[in-house]
């Protein structure tokens, strides 16, 4: 930071024992201490503030970002729904034209002599055994 080699050290605690004086130089130098400390602290506590604040604003681009997306999708969800509603509003006109074919009532187990690829009527499924 200063550059400052032992010599240079050595002559300035040479200078300042001699203007203090022997009683007063241990307390400028804890005076010295104190204020280095502080002004370490000032200067981390700024740092710390400056990183916070970046971290801030990268999260509420990010933020924003995300955002951005949710409303893409949703918009593109919209459309997809009025889509399908169209479909379906057309499939039901469609319907009402058409003839309209009777479901199958009954579900056919086993053989019919009339027709081999039908089934006779039985009301119940059979029951399925399970080997073990």
């Amino acid at each position: 930071m200063f550059n400052v080699g032992i010599s240079e050290l050595f002559v300035f605690s040479i200078i300042a024992l001699i203007i203090l004086g022997p009683e007063k130089l241990p307390q400028a130098i804890r005076f010295i201490g104190q204020w280095y400390a502080k002004s370490k602290r000032f200067v981390g506590n700024i740092q710390n503030d400056i990183d916070r604040e970046l971290r801030l604003s990268e999260l509420k681009a990010q933020m924003d970002q995300e955002i951005e997306k949710i409303r893409a999708l949703e918009k593109k969800l919209n459309d997809q729904s009025m889509n399908l509603e169209k479909k379906m509003i057309s499939t039901t006109q469609l319907t009402f034209t058409k003839k309209s074919f009777s479901p199958i009532q009954k579900i056919y187990y086993g053989y019919h002599p009339n027709y081999p690829f039908i089934a006779s009527s039985i009301n119940t499924p059979p029951k399925l055994k399970i080997a073990v």
